[in-house]
């Protein structure tokens, strides 16, 4: 019986002095790692603290807390750590890099600049650095600086997809599509359904002009990744180009339901209703847009030209006007102003803004026939010849330019000269309509010289080859007149 009670007090005791295993600063930083995978921040922070608490000189534990801060959009005291792990090793490139990336969300790339210089002279071979500050260079408008970086990079590592992405999009803005493409290629061919090789990649067919291809690209691009504002947006844009505009008035709604308060998305919107003819609801769009963003010239200009189409002429010249107060070196808009004042008969104030226009793009070709029919309508053909002969040096092949030159020789009674014009413009000519178009001023200056069978011939020549229902109607009227005796 005594044995029995002894064993039973041994086995009390020896529970009661189990050993307790204290915690270090080393298991505390393995605990914070696991929360922080498994996305549990809050609990990585307290867990780090008390890390801190056991090992306050450890660099690595406020580097790391700094990073879940950021995560955490808690920049500033994200920025603390990171200067305080600085502190303790101002040798740890990793540290910079982490603070550069800080600052630059939090709007200062001066700070993030220096800490990303300051991380590749601790460590020239930083993959993560030289990708952060060559797309840092990249936003900040120095291309060239930024390929350095990427180059370098690549060099490095030939298969950084993140690299290439961004070699991708430094091409992109120096106009260099073929180059853009091949990176964005690069990219897909180990990874086919990366969504930001393929966006790019319609980006850069879009830039060649290839607008088929890059709407197939969005759409594998949208594929994969869902609802995504941007995509549906530069499809948008896409199918304006070919045409396809109820499609595109889709995709920008879909885009607008993603991104409410999108100017670039409402503009592009108002673009789309502007190409299919329905100018009340493109005014509407561009309003919007410009409530959103109201220091865009080309959403005042695009707004300007719909409000012409719809006959007010007088909101369009204030648009335009506001373009160039917005932008003084902007040619569209001095272009699209000219053309109403000429409408109206302002003929002196029409032919500065066309010659503002050229001044500022040598090659902007509506301004050339524009400023040539002011020349002509001012009874000045010699001005217009000038003008053109001038555009034509650039463009010698512009059908446009050439049947302008006709109207000129036209207007100075020089006939044959004008047909020879005329003719050149013809078999430059790439639609019916523009060949129509063509036939009629032919028919103009054939009455002009007094030969009326020959404008007649020119007339119906215009009629089998017109387009549009007003066109037709007005050269049949032509018609009947000359046959009448």
């Amino acid at each position: 019986m005594l044995r029995s009670v002894i064993l039973i007090a041994l086995a009390a005791v020896l529970c009661l002095e189990s050993p307790v295993v204290a915690e270090t600063a080393e298991d505390l930083f393995d605990e914070a790692a696991v929360a922080e995978r498994a996305g549990n921040l809050d609990s990585a922070i307290d867990l780090l603290a008390r890390s801190a608490e056991l090992d306050p000189e450890n660099a690595s534990i406020f580097n790391n807390r700094g990073i879940i801060l950021a995560k955490l959009k808690k920049f500033q005291l994200a920025v603390e750590d990171f200067n305080r792990a600085a502190r303790l090793n101002p040798e740890d490139a990793r540290t910079f890099n982490n603070r550069g990336m800080v600052y630059q969300q939090m709007g200062d790339p001066d700070r993030a600049m220096h800490d990303f210089d300051t991380a590749l002279e601790l460590e020239p071979d930083h993959l993560g650095t030289l990708y952060n500050r060559a797309a840092l260079r990249a936003k900040l408008n120095a291309p060239a600086a930024a390929l350095s970086d990427v180059r370098i990079l690549l060099r490095l590592d030939e298969n950084n997809s993140r690299g290439r992405l961004l070699l991708g999009r430094i091409y992109l803005t120096e106009g260099a599509a073929d180059k853009a493409q091949q990176e964005f290629a690069a990219v897909l061919r180990s990874d086919p359904d990366n969504t930001e090789a393929l966006n790019g990649s319609g980006d850069a067919y879009f830039m060649r002009g290839n607008f088929g291809n890059a709407v197939k690209s969005y759409t594998e691009a949208l594929k994969r990744s869902g609802n995504d504002a941007k995509l549906f947006a530069n499809r948008c844009s896409s199918l304006i180009r070919i045409g396809e505009y109820q499609h595109a008035v889709r995709d920008c709604e879909q885009a607008l339901a993603l991104e409410p308060d999108s100017p670039l998305v409402r503009h592009s919107l108002g673009i789309a209703y502007a190409a299919s003819n329905k100018h009340s609801q493109a005014v509407e769009a561009f309003s919007a847009a410009i409530h959103f963003d109201d220091r865009r010239p080309d959403f005042f200009i695009n707004r300007g030209i719909s409000y012409k189409a719809l006959g007010e002429d007088d909101k369009a010249v204030a648009d335009f006007t506001r373009a160039v107060e917005l932008d003084p070196r902007n040619a569209d808009a001095y272009n699209n102003r000219a053309s109403i004042l000429w409408g109206r008969g302002d003929l002196s104030k029409s032919a500065d803004d066309f010659t503002r226009a050229l001044e500022l793009n040598p090659k902007h070709i509506p301004a050339y026939k524009n400023l040539s029919a002011v020349y002509i309508a001012a009874n000045d053909p010699d001005a217009a010849i000038q003008s053109l002969q001038n555009g034509l040096r650039i463009f010698p092949k512009d059908a446009d330019m050439l049947a302008g030159m006709g109207d000129a020789w036209a207007a100075k009674q020089k006939t044959d000269r004008a047909l020879s014009f005329y003719k050149k413009a013809f078999e430059r000519a790439s639609s019916p309509e523009q060949k129509s178009r063509i036939h009629i001023r032919v028919g103009l200056a054939m009455e002009a010289s007094g030969s009326p069978a020959r404008a007649l011939q020119s007339y119906e020549k215009a009629l089998e080859l017109a387009e549009d229902p007003a066109t037709r109607q007005k050269l049949t009227k032509k018609i009947n007149e000359l046959k009448t005796p």
